[in-house]
């Protein structure tokens, strides 16, 4: 068998993929500085626990450090308890004596065996090295304050569109929605307008791509404050049956646009979303919302976006202006490499010992 050593993705060999892309690039600044020989393996696409232990049999045992990137390592079985992708991850560590790097783009690192950790490396956030973007300061004036969005149909993103349109405050925000996959959520039965939003979507917004990385859209030109309507947020809404995340952590690129485009961020995140970037250096603008609203159950920050929706363009076209320094701060971090330096600096001293 011939085994890869640089990139595999799940289930296909190195020569479909071409390595020399952005994500590919992030992943292999951190290779490059782990000590010993290292492969990299993506499980992305897999559907079950027995293919994903398949899967790590692809990479070469003979390298010192084994890095897996996805997120099915988070999902345990319900009614078991059990986190059978931790157990797979040991075991291949302990049988192949070797070490496994599990990079996440959640918030937290932790050690899940004698030899197996998970670390923090948002890759789709650090991808922002890639997509830098000369942004200017807001001109004062801008017809909208506000924007948001949303191409997929996550119950936060569903509920909080309805909240805007049941509150008269939609027409007030670059407001975007995606039109299929809706999941009936109960919750979608108590609200007595919701037929009639659904009528609403998909709502459109000059959007031409999916999944872009860049701020070439006016949501990112044209408004003060970007929500960011994270990919997951906290399982009181949301949740895949039979199976439960340990936490919904997650920092993607839609967390790094505000401050790229020089805008006010206003994160519908998980909880500890805020603490994380700010640990990281970026200023989160905790003036804006409510004391602990980085810890609120997700039902809850939804009615504080509202609440500061409500204050109007005015009022958060003064804010910006008010926060120019945080504003510039944030822009020349997340142009630098700082950010990634300081993640892999932290993993590089973790392994070293």
């Amino acid at each position: 068998m011939k085994y890869q050593n640089r990139h595999v993705m799940a289930g296909r060999i190195q020569s479909s993929y071409n390595p020399n892309v952005p994500w590919f690039m992030i992943v292999d600044r951190l290779k490059n500085s782990i000590p010993g020989r290292t492969c990299h393996i993506d499980t992305t696409g897999i559907s079950n626990i027995d293919q994903f232990c398949t899967e790590l049999a692809l990479c070469d045992p003979t390298v010192d450090t084994t890095i897996v990137t996805d997120e099915l390592w988070k999902w345990t079985d319900e009614d078991t308890g059990i986190n059978h992708y931790e157990i797979c991850l040991n075991r291949y560590a302990n049988d192949n004596n070797k070490n496994v790097v599990i990079l996440t783009h959640g918030y937290n690192d932790r050690q899940i065996g004698p030899r197996c950790w998970m670390f923090s490396y948002p890759i789709y956030f650090l991808i922002s090295d890639f997509y830098r973007s000369h942004s200017a300061v807001k001109p004062t004036g801008l017809e909208c304050g506000f924007s948001s969005l949303n191409h997929r149909l996550a119950v936060h993103r569903v509920l909080l569109g309805y909240h805007l349109y049941d509150r008269g405050l939609l027409d007030q925000v670059i407001f975007s929605l995606g039109g299929s996959d809706l999941h009936p959520y109960q919750i979608y039965e108590t609200l007595p307008k919701f037929k009639k939003f659904l009528g609403l979507i998909p709502i459109t917004c000059y959007d031409t791509n999916h999944n872009d990385h860049t701020v070439n859209h006016p949501a990112y030109t044209d408004a003060y404050c970007n929500i960011v309507t994270e990919t997951e947020t906290d399982r009181v809404v949301g949740g895949i049956p039979g199976h439960y995340s340990n936490e919904f952590e997650i920092v993607t690129e839609k967390s790094y646009k505000p401050f790229m485009s020089r805008q006010i961020p206003l994160f519908l995140a998980g909880r500890g979303h805020m603490d994380y970037l700010k640990k990281l250096g970026f200023e989160v603008m905790e003036d804006l919302v409510p004391v602990g609203y980085d810890h609120m159950p997700v039902l809850d920050k939804i009615q504080a976006v509202l609440e500061i929706v409500g204050r109007g363009r005015d009022w958060i076209e003064s804010f910006y202006f008010d926060h120019l320094t945080e504003i510039e701060h944030n822009y020349q971090l997340v142009m630098s490499n700082r950010i990634q330096d300081q993640l892999i600096s932290n993993i590089s001293a973790v392994l070293s010992n």
